[in-house]
Order: C-alpha cells, then structure tokens, then sequence
C-alpha cells in the first residue's frame, strides 16, 4: 500500500537571534489511506511545525516529505498551491472563516480557486452542509454560529475539494465539551467513510478518539501505538 505522507528523515531548523533551533529531528513517518491519526505532545514538542509542514504551509530543512506520491520539496509556489487546495482539507482551532460572507460562501470558496462551475459549487456545497447538520444555516454569517457550528462549516469546507487527507489542529480546542463531543463524531464518520485524517491534539481524551496515537517530545517521535477502533471501543 503506497502512503498517503511519507517523511524520510525529517528535520526543521529555526534561526532565532544568531542560534539554531532544531525543532524536528530526524522523523521518519509513514502514514496510509484511511488512517486516522492523532499527534500529540507537550507544548514545544514541535507537533505544530510537524503539522505545518504536512499542510504545506512550512518547509522542511532537509530530509524529505512525499504527499500522495508528490515530493512536497521539489514543487514551486504553484503547485503547492494546488495541493494545498486540492489534496489536503483544513481544519483549524480558530475556524478561520471569512467574516462577512455566509456559511454556503464559505464552503465555496476552496471550489472558487479550483475553477469549478458556479452551478457546481452551489450544489456541492450546500450537500456538504447538509451532511454536517447544517443545512438550515447556509446563509449565517460567522457571527451569526455558535462554535460548533462555525467548527462544522470549517468541516464542510475541509471536504469541498474531495481531499486525499484532512489535517485538524486542536479541532475541539474553542468549544465545549458536548459540542467537541459532536465533532469528534463527525471525523469518526469521515474516517469510517473512507477519509485519511491527521489531528493533533494535546487532550488524551481527543487523541483517544482516534485510531493511531503518535506521541512527539523535543522534536522526535517517542511513540507510535495503533488503538482500538469505534465498535471496539463501545464495546468495551
């Protein structure tokens, strides 16, 4: 089975006031379709940069890093763009929805820089809506959703582009509880569904949830367990 991420020793270094910070080192990780994954790991473990730079938002130092058979160092400005439109769905702590536009929009959006049709999107998104409970709320704008709401229609977005992989950093992290409750569920479905899901988390109960548990310290990994997955758990 060829993975969806592949690291081959991964290292991160910052530069901060004349020294290096090595913050990732030497990670070598491999990660299949279908999995879901959590990341977890103290506050300055590098779990962070580690998702960054499986989203495409950072670059490594050296070592190398495949997404879906792509090597992510040797593309340009371009084409990582595309993939990070096309391959990876988000979803963040803060939502980061677009303000003043309402939720439909919103989910279009990553449909807009793919070039699809406006007839295409509209049906689309208002399916993805639907899916997340929220298709009574197409027209509210940010302000107008309570968190788990906004975490929903960040959801629906997540999905717009049919991504390979779904990366979530801290997705229940500004809700409550119940409402994290609800969310977890939603990536179960996913995950049952067939979708390749990364979270990271610094809640056990949230890494908990997941079906493989990596466990990040000063910028290594220091475990990596297969857990049980949701009927077992019920079971259990």
């Amino acid at each position: 089975m060829t993975p969806v991420i592949e690291l081959e020793q991964l290292v991160k270094n910052y530069h901060l006031e004349g020294q290096t910070v090595r913050v990732l080192k030497h990670i070598d990780l491999q990660i299949f379709e279908n999995d879901f994954v959590a990341i977890m790991g103290p506050s300055g473990s590098g779990k962070t940069t580690l998702m960054n730079i499986l989203g495409c938002l950072d670059t490594p130092t050296s070592g190398t890093y495949r997404l879906s058979g792509h090597e992510v160092d040797r593309l340009n400005r371009n084409e990582l763009a595309r993939i990070r439109n096309q391959e990876i769905g988000f979803v963040f702590q803060a939502f980061n929805l677009l303000p003043n536009t309402s939720a439909i929009r919103n989910v279009e959006l990553p449909m807009i820089y793919a070039q699809r049709s406006k007839s295409e999107r509209r049906e689309m998104a208002l399916g993805l809506l639907e899916y997340v409970g929220l298709g009574d709320r197409i027209k509210h704008r940010p302000h107008q959703l309570s968190g788990g709401q906004k975490q929903r229609v960040a959801i629906a977005r997540a999905l717009a582009n049919d991504p390979s992989l779904i990366l979530a950093d801290e997705p229940t992290g500004n809700i409550d509880s119940l409402t994290g409750e609800k969310i977890l569920n939603l990536l179960e479905d996913l995950h049952d569904e067939g979708r390749t899901i990364v979270l990271v988390t610094h809640e056990e109960a949230v890494g908990s949830r997941a079906r493989r548990l990596i466990r990040i310290r000063d910028g290594q990994i220091e475990s990596d367990e297969q857990q049980g997955s949701r009927q077992e758990m019920v079971a259990g």
